[in-house]
């Protein structure tokens, strides 16, 4: 390529362009490392977004089926914390979600 023919890359700090052609080599890597590292974030927040997006989905996918003979009855609590957590067994059946 000619420099007449080569496409125009700018870098843009503090409201300055500055031609990345004429960057040191050191620069250019850099450069170049900047934008795969932006396309990699953006990627990866469109996989969060959707992510989330779907976990709220399928939450609400849970809640419109939940009835209340699924209820699990709990026992009123009338001990101190302390006390609790020395009456835990060291693994619980019981997983939260």
């Amino acid at each position: 390529m000619t420099e007449e023919t080569k496409q125009q890359i700018t870098y843009t700090f503090e409201d300055k362009s500055y031609d990345a052609h004429k960057f040191t080599d050191e620069g250019k890597v850099a450069l170049e490392s900047v934008a795969r590292l932006n396309n990699t974030i953006s990627l990866a927040t469109k996989q969060l977004n959707d992510a989330q997006a779907a976990s709220l989905f399928y939450k609400e996918a849970i809640n419109k089926q939940l009835t209340d003979e699924m209820l699990v009855e709990e026992e009123p609590v009338t001990q101190y914390m302390d006390e609790l957590v020395e009456d835990l067994p060291p693994e619980s059946d019981s997983k939260e979600i």
